[in-house]
């Protein structure tokens, strides 16, 4: 991710790229506003999910090689790695600063860190088994969940099996149960801080 809002995905197996390979997270489709930059990006450690916040607040999340239900995979060698936007509902931009992102190992799971708190999407039924061939799936994604949380958070992260969220923030490292985000009924859930792992105030990344 660079100045100029432009996230580059590279592959590393011996397919072609394309300009689909540039995430123009940052390109508002109104032609009105343009984001001088990426504050956030996530991916999934299988490379088929991503997510990227820039510095209006723009939330945007891909999948890459997404193939709608029931269509199957074209013959033949595999063709240029593309991504495709996946319209989720999304904070106002006015709503949130960000700050951290990440997307949970199947692709199933975002969270972004705002100024505030974080914004979590999580599946309308939770699988807790990772599924790398399976790509996000627009119609499986409730909407999002909107948590405060104690001090502003500078890094976010999934465990491997995409069940807990972890956190850095300016007083403490936090561990928070994804589940517990699937209670609320209004968009909102305050889990009061959450379990604290560690208290510290020089942490910056996880």
């Amino acid at each position: 991710a660079g100045m100029d809002g432009l996230a580059i995905v590279w592959q590393t197996t011996a397919r072609s790229h394309e300009s689909d390979d540039l995430i123009r997270a940052t390109r508002d489709p109104l032609g009105k506003t343009t984001a001088q930059s990426l504050r956030a990006l996530g991916v999934n450690s299988f490379g088929t999910a991503f997510v990227a916040a820039d510095d209006l607040g723009q939330i945007r999340m891909f999948a890459s090689d997404y193939l709608p239900p029931g269509s199957r995979p074209r013959p033949g060698p595999p063709p240029p790695l593309s991504l495709t936007e996946l319209r989720f509902q999304v904070p106002p931009p006015d709503k949130i600063l960000p700050r951290a992102a990440a997307v949970s190992p199947d692709g199933r799971s975002f969270v972004v860190a705002g100024e505030d708190g974080l914004f979590v999407w999580l599946p309308l039924q939770l699988r807790w088994q990772p599924s790398p061939v399976r790509p996000p799936r627009p119609g499986n994604f409730s909407r999002y969940v909107f948590m405060p949380t104690p001090s502003p958070v500078l890094a976010v992260n999934f465990d491997p099996t995409g069940r807990w969220i972890a956190t850095v923030d300016t007083e403490a490292i936090r561990l928070y149960d994804s589940r517990d985000f699937a209670d609320s009924s209004d968009g909102t859930v305050n889990l009061n801080g959450g379990c604290i792992l560690l208290v510290t105030a020089g942490a910056r990344r996880l």
